[in-house]
């Protein structure tokens, strides 16, 4: 299993759009007054304009994480598609609609 952690910042542009930006691997000890400061600085400096419009004002920010499980596709005995049913990928307690 692969853990990632991203602090995503959620900002409105002046067109009234809601745009993203996002770190990668943000420090374990950031404060909520760091990511503000930053997030006012990103809205100060103005240095980005996606799609054109100027970000305007700060909305929201999160730290996303997300586990991740590789799996190996590679089969030593290989099955056909047609072996294989949605009902082998379903959990017990999912059910189908016909």
């Amino acid at each position: 299993m692969e853990i990632n952690k991203r602090l995503v910042m959620t900002f409105k542009t002046t067109d009234d759009k809601k745009v993203s930006l996002s770190v990668d691997d943000p420090r374990e000890d950031i404060t909520e007054s760091e990511i503000k400061s930053a997030m006012d600085l990103v809205v100060a400096k103005n240095i980005f304009a996606p799609n054109g419009a100027d970000i305007a004002s700060i909305v929201e920010a999160k730290v996303v994480v997300t586990d991740t499980t590789p799996y190996d596709l590679e089969l030593k005995n290989s099955l056909r598609l047609s072996d294989v049913s949605a009902k082998h990928f379903m959990s017990p307690t999912t059910s189908s609609v016909a």
